[in-house]
């Protein structure tokens, strides 16, 4: 396992057991699932598993894990990348490794129940996380109170660590001054804020932090501003969803990739959008990232479109 790295992935590290079912069930009507299986889970941990992929060296820590069956499956999966330091990733008899049960109707969509997140507790914000590293990842699954996340986010800005965060979705957030790149997900602002012009609320959001603002929306657009306070939009790759699990979490991948080789934005955002479009054709567990080479010319499918 690498003992350097370029990316510091903070955050969520976990084991899916995907659910594959032929409709919802509803109550009285079960549904027999069509295909299950688990794989690795938790944001961090897949965009460490890309940049991996594609020869990065990415440190990954977050929640801890435990010792137990799925804590040594998670442990394996991520040791099977040579670029991958998992160093400071914690592994405790007390804690049950996290899991999500996903259930996956044939659109791809996923409805998700979490077990263990809230219990497990954070690898504390320490200089030496940071050590080397030109970015460092963060997620604010709404507005994740967790304080470990906020301490790595102001350590990295004393560091002049460049910070990648995903859900600042507020204007008043106190951490989106803070931060480089913001990655939101129009179902999360959806869900919170269901009549709010997006678009415009993007715009709003780099006015505070003066940098990249992302608006990500499934098959749809992927709304750009950039750090001049112009706009463009890219729209990605068609492909078939099988499980859109992971699919923002390949997307960081692709944009830190760009980013951290001085690609113009707009292909940065090509490369990003084409590993989200790649992540969602993933069908099996031990099924590996596309290769860069894969992701590469499936960018070449990509428009971009000023706005």
């Amino acid at each position: 396992m690498s003992a350097s790295a370029r990316v510091l992935c903070y955050g969520g590290i976990s084991i899916d057991h995907i659910i594959h079912v032929p409709y919802l069930p509803t109550p009285g009507v079960a549904a027999t699932p069509t295909a299950h299986y688990h794989q690795l889970g938790g944001g961090a941990a897949q965009t460490a598993t890309w940049l991996a992929q594609w020869g990065i060296p990415v440190r990954l820590t977050g929640n801890a894990i435990g010792y137990d069956s799925h804590g040594d499956r998670v442990w394996r999966w991520l040791s099977a990348y040579p670029a991958l330091d998992l160093t400071h990733l914690a592994r405790s008899d007390s804690v049950e490794t996290p899991h999500i049960e996903a259930i996956v109707p044939p659109n791809g969509d996923r409805y998700l129940i979490e077990f263990g997140y809230d219990d497990a507790p954070m690898t504390p914000a320490e200089a030496k996380l940071l050590a080397g590293v030109a970015y460092v990842t963060v997620n604010f699954y709404l507005n994740n109170p967790e304080r470990e996340t906020f301490n790595i986010v102001r350590l990295a800005h004393e560091k002049g660590v460049r910070v990648v965060a995903a859900d600042i979705i507020e204007t008043t957030h106190e951490l989106l001054p803070m931060t480089q790149v913001v990655i939101n997900s129009a179902a999360v602002i959806d869900r919170q804020y269901p009549a709010v012009d997006k678009h415009q609320l993007m715009r709003e959001l780099q006015a505070i932090n003066n940098g990249i603002v992302i608006l990500t929306n499934g098959a749809d657009d992927v709304f750009v501003v950039a750090p001049d306070g112009s706009a463009f939009s890219v729209t990605p790759p068609h492909v078939e969803v099988h499980n859109a699990t992971g699919a923002g979490d390949a997307f960081r991948a692709g944009l830190l990739y760009g980013l951290l080789h001085d690609w113009p934005l707009p292909s940065s955002v090509r490369l990003a959008a084409a590993a989200g479009a790649l992540q969602v054709q993933r069908h099996a567990a031990t099924e590996r990232p596309a290769t860069f080479e894969t992701a590469r010319s499936a960018m070449k499918t990509s428009v971009v479109r000023e706005k």
